[in-house]
């Protein structure tokens, strides 16, 4: 009988819990194509009110930040009082997604739909075995964690102690790494070119994510980057025409010249494997991606809450620097090109060793083989 995966996870929450699940998915087929794995957005569980929150997120990430910040802590303390509002909303879609699809194992990468899974399961006698993988780095939400998941699985050697201090045994919280999307594993060759770019004075290209920023502060940060001499802007803004169209018409005289904008992309890996430096927010599937690309990193900020301790891991692993002020900038990045751009080579060769692990096939790898685990617990 064909082997079921249903994994739990969102559309619009910023894509980060989606690119996982297509790591997943994309690694799954794979190392066994005789597998099944669907995938479910788990905010379509909740009529009209599940579209509206998820879409609400980014909008109140970087609008709002504090607000955001308040939510999650709030979530972080009273796990339980969030996991019994959602389970009132979710549960005729959910057991009856389960009951047809009928799956030999539940993964959730989404921490907003573990307690309260495990809840309607439970009441409705439905044996079967759950995983949560965390898609943080460092700082998580207590809703990622219940001791009644089959198994916990942690991205980092910070996310294992804090599962271990939280009473979840070591044999139930394995430490996979971070899932990241296939397509962003680079070949060695792309390093290389990167690496003799600079080596050559090649003028430095700067990739930067704007649509993680209003857009007064996205207009300030792409003027201060022109600023800086021997530089071509590539400006991401997404979705977000309207702020690609501010950026537009506030340098007219730039574009097509030191600026890029090329709104919404989906060649990502393309951006990052033709540019010197990312400039952005730390999203760890963003950051993640890049160091697979051997991209040094610039972090300008973070969102409370989950992504607090991901400017201090990827700076204490040599990965990239952090720098909030827009101001000092200009600084920071002639700090990474002096002495033929020493620490920027740094960056580049930490990065070159540490993507070497590839954590989407290892997880993937991880996961069938509990497979067969699960059908003994269940």
């Amino acid at each position: 009988m064909k082997r079921r995966i249903l994994l739990l996870s969102s559309e619009h929450t910023g894509h980060g819990h989606k690119s996982i699940a297509q790591s997943l998915t994309s690694y799954l087929t794979e190392l066994d194509a005789a597998v099944d794995v669907r995938t479910a957005n788990a905010f379509d569980f909740f009529p009209v009110v599940g579209t509206a929150v998820e879409k609400f997120y980014i909008p109140l990430i970087t609008h709002a930040p504090r607000a955001w910040g308040f939510f999650f802590a709030l979530s972080d303390r009273y796990p339980r009082v969030l996991n019994w509002f959602s389970k009132q909303s979710m549960e005729s879609r959910f057991i009856a997604l389960v009951r047809d699809y009928q799956p030999n194992l539940i993964v959730s990468v989404h921490p907003g739909f573990i307690g309260c899974a495990l809840d309607l399961l439970e009441k409705r006698g439905l044996r079967v075995p759950f995983v949560s993988l965390i898609a943080d780095l460092v700082t998580f939400s207590s809703l990622w964690v219940d001791k009644r998941s089959f198994r916990t699985i942690s991205p980092t050697s910070e996310a294992t102690q804090k599962l271990l201090a939280m009473g979840i045994p070591a044999e139930a919280a394995p430490e996979l790494g971070f899932p990241i999307r296939r397509r962003f594993e680079t070949p060695a060759e792309v390093f290389d070119r990167r690496i003799e770019r600079r080596r050559s004075g090649a003028p430095l290209g700067i990739l930067v994510f704007a649509n993680a920023f209003p857009k007064t502060r996205a207009r300030k940060l792409v003027d201060t980057l022109l600023g800086i001499e021997g530089t071509r802007v590539t400006v991401i803004t997404g979705r977000d025409d309207r702020l690609k169209e501010s950026l537009a018409r506030a340098f007219a005289g730039w574009v097509g010249k030191s600026l890029i904008l090329p709104g919404y992309v989906t060649d990502m890996e393309r951006h990052m494997a033709e540019n010197d430096l990312l400039l952005t927010r730390a999203g760890p599937n963003t950051l993640l991606e890049a160091v697979s690309c051997g991209l040094p990193i610039v972090i300008t900020g973070h969102v409370p809450g989950q992504e607090e301790g991901n400017p201090g891991w990827i700076e204490r692993r040599g990965l990239g620097i952090i720098c909030r002020s827009i101001p000092t900038l200009p600084a920071a990045i002639l700090e990474l090109l002096t002495d033929d751009s020493r620490r920027w080579l740094d960056i580049a060769e930490r990065q070159r060793r540490f993507a070497v692990r590839v954590a989407g096939r290892e997880t993937a790898a991880y996961l069938l083989a509990l497979l067969g685990k699960a059908d003994g617990a269940s």
